[in-house]
């Protein structure tokens, strides 16, 4: 059974390029901390140890690098910790937290490296037991408490800096789903569930705050129920949960966010994403190529209107007939 192309998101926010071999690494006797980067004493941006992200700007792809290339550095630099690992940015939100914050940490699997201290200048302490940050920094062997905190105009000696394996929206390294697939197995342990055949939809109707919001996904919830695929809630389930429901099942399905970075730890699953715009995110691309995923865009946009005062606000308009075009796109998958 084939999809009509025209429902198909053809464009990508971004790009989604996989390079293979290992990402650069890169040794400094002296850097300062700056825009939360890294600085060499001529005041000359460390790239690798910045954020940056892809995006499209006026219809070409950019490569956005959030620091300044280069700062007058015109005060003397404060003493700070030496012989750690550069983490960088800590992003706290669960996808951005897969896809960022982790993106260094490759080296410390491949090259079995542990070090006192990672550097991660705006980390925050925070009341996350049992959470999805303690679970994934217990299996990289990283207690919160060597997270160090850092003032700007820190001068570091001897600092590790690894190139990020993964790029939001712009492109990875091969070497990052290794390394997501050796994080998921260790939270898993000998997990061993019992296989699923329903397909899952991910629902986000019950999240308390979502940078989009769907208003009659419970009435599509519903439907598809009626339809033989199961319903889940992904914010009500601890890390843990989500990885052995991807780990029983086999299809999900959902609108375009976080909880479809869960396909990070896991492969040859298939993934249908709900979008509108005609667009994908390259991030979402590149986790499921790197991660070889039978992946299919919809486009759903003949199903929503936007809401006038809020623009991140849709309503379903047809939960029946978008629930028929879903149903359309398992089976053509599976």
């Amino acid at each position: 059974m084939m999809i009509n192309q025209s429902f198909i998101c053809r464009n990508t926010f971004g790009r989604s390029l996989i390079l293979r071999g290992e990402p650069s690494f890169s040794h400094h006797n002296n850097s300062i901390l700056l825009h939360d980067s890294l600085y060499t004493l001529g005041g000359v941006l460390v790239e690798n140890s910045t954020y940056c992200a892809g995006e499209n700007l006026q219809g070409a792809f950019h490569y956005h690098v959030y620091a300044p290339r280069t700062v007058f550095l015109d005060h003397p630099p404060t003493e700070g910790p030496a012989d750690c690992f550069w983490l960088g940015y800590f992003h706290d939100h669960f996808g951005h937290f897969l896809t960022s914050t982790l993106q260094r940490l490759w080296y410390l699997r491949h090259h079995k490296r542990r070090y006192a201290g990672y550097i991660a200048p705006n980390y925050r302490s925070f009341h996350d037991e049992g959470g999805f940050i303690v679970k994934i920094l217990d299996s990289l062997k990283i207690d919160r408490s060597q997270i160090l905190s850092l003032p700007e105009n820190s001068l570091l000696k001897n600092i590790d800096v690894a190139e990020p394996s993964f790029i939001e929206n712009s492109h990875c390294y091969d070497v990052w789903s290794h390394f997501m697939r050796d994080i998921g197995q260790r939270i898993l342990g000998k997990y061993s569930g019992t296989e699923h055949h329903r397909p899952v939809f991910l629902s986000r109707h019950r999240a308390a705050s979502t940078t989009r919001r769907y208003d009659g996904e419970d009435a599509l919830g519903a439907v598809l129920e009626k339809l033989g695929i199961e319903l889940c809630y992904p914010e009500s389930l601890s890390i843990e949960e989500q990885l052995k429901l991807w780990a029983s099942h086999s299809t999900f399905i959902g609108f375009s966010g976080s909880a479809f970075m869960n396909a990070a730890f896991f492969q040859g699953k298939t993934i249908i994403v709900l979008n509108h715009d005609g667009y994908i995110f390259g991030t979402q691309r590149m986790i499921d190529e790197s991660c070889h995923h039978k992946a299919l865009y919809l486009d759903v946009d003949f199903f929503l209107k936007r809401e006038e005062i809020d623009p991140n606000r849709y309503v379903i308009t047809d939960p029946e007939g978008l629930a028929a075009k879903i149903v359309k796109a398992v089976r053509s998958l599976t």
